[in-house]
């Protein structure tokens, strides 16, 4: 009887380390990669861009990782220190033009744009939109 009462209770201490470990472990919050951060990062930038602010629309933003940190987009991996990464995001306005366009004449034609955004050490690097406008300095590339 002392022996059942013995195993009884050592399958229940088991069972009790069993079941924490397994509530523990479903509890613990797995860290969030340099892309959970980078993302945000572009999104704020292209939703406080001049041409999305001015008329984007919301509803129609997608952003699409390009590759990976570990791809470094070709580079060695000496010349970029943290996670570098290419995004391509693809939103509309509804009208025609770059930047803030107040006090122009613009077409009344839902535009849709694709930039290209590069982000290096969680610092937009570069952010190109169409082929033809730069985000970051708000201007035309060429003429």
């Amino acid at each position: 009887m002392e022996k059942t009462i013995k195993l009884s209770f050592a399958v229940l201490i088991a069972l009790i380390l069993l079941n924490a470990g397994c509530m523990a472990s479903a509890y613990e919050a797995s860290p969030a990669s340099s892309a959970d951060i980078v993302k945000p990062l572009v999104k704020n930038f292209v939703t406080y861009d001049e041409t999305f602010k001015y008329d984007g629309i919301r509803e129609t933003l997608a952003i699409e990782q390009l590759n990976d940190d570990t791809d470094k987009m070709g580079l060695l991996q000496a010349d970029i220190p943290g996670p570098a990464y290419k995004y391509k995001v693809k939103f509309d306005c509804l009208h025609t033009g770059y930047g803030d366009r107040r006090g122009k004449y613009l077409g009344q034609a839902i535009t849709g744009h694709e930039a290209i955004i590069t982000v290096e050490n969680y610092r937009i690097k570069s952010a190109i939109m169409d082929e033809y406008w730069d985000m970051m300095n708000e201007e035309v590339l060429f003429d």
